[in-house]
């Protein structure tokens, strides 16, 4: 069972070996779980174990969740997690066993300081983009090149106060000259600040599709 849509490549995810006073994880790990975007809130202070926010879709709340293992090192509050998981047992929602977490790409919505022309819009492979509260998470593939890119979520400021907000995704390869292959991505970004203006309705996220040219998502305010 799968609450969002992932592609078999993370199967891969690496495997937390930090128990929290626990045995190995059963077999079933990899036929029962779920996949969850989650906030890293800290970590228990008798077990050392993360806890996590388990943002809903859309608006429908959050719950707090402490898993049976220790966050990667330094990985620091307010951190966006891919993780694979189940409950700790049927009637306890609370705590769960964690099979795999990775790190996404966690940023907030940004002004550009120069017109939105100036700023690459490198192409990606969209694969999915889904509401969490206050946070536009995507599920993309970008060309790995072995350097550093740019990937981030501008707002075009002349809309500022429209009823539709539009934003653009920023993607920059910095200058590489060689792509290899596609690789997953996972990016969640805080637009907060957005939905608390009354004047947004709809917030329109443009991407430079490499199947389908310029893509819009859009996210209606709730």
């Amino acid at each position: 069972m799968r609450s969002l849509p992932v592609t078999l490549a993370l199967l891969l995810l690496t495997l937390l070996t930090v128990a929290c006073g626990k045995d190995d994880v059963a077999d079933d790990s990899y036929t029962h779980y779920l996949y969850d975007v989650m906030t890293y809130v800290g970590s228990d202070e008798a077990t050392g174990c993360a806890q996590f926010e388990l943002v809903g879709r859309d608006v429908s709340g959050s719950t707090m969740l402490t898993a049976d293992v220790a966050a990667p090192e330094g990985t620091k509050p307010l951190q966006r997690m891919l993780v694979r998981y189940y409950y700790a047992s049927p009637a306890d929602h609370r705590n769960i066993n964690v099979y795999g977490m990775t790190k996404m790409i966690t940023d907030s919505l940004r002004v550009g300081q120069a017109a939105l022309s100036n700023y690459a819009m490198h192409q990606v492979k969209m694969r999915s983009a889904w509401r969490t509260g206050d946070f536009i998470n995507l599920h993309c593939e970008v060309e790995h090149t072995g350097k550093a890119r740019t990937l981030m979520l501008l707002i075009d400021d002349a809309t500022r106060n429209q009823d539709t907000v539009h934003c653009y995704l920023h993607h920059d390869l910095r200058g590489a000259d060689t792509v290899y292959y596609w690789r997953n991505c996972y990016a969640s970004f805080n637009v907060g600040n957005v939905w608390k203006r009354t004047e947004c309705k709809t917030m329109r996220i443009h991407v430079n599709d490499a199947t389908t040219g310029d893509r819009c998502y859009d996210f209606d305010r709730k």
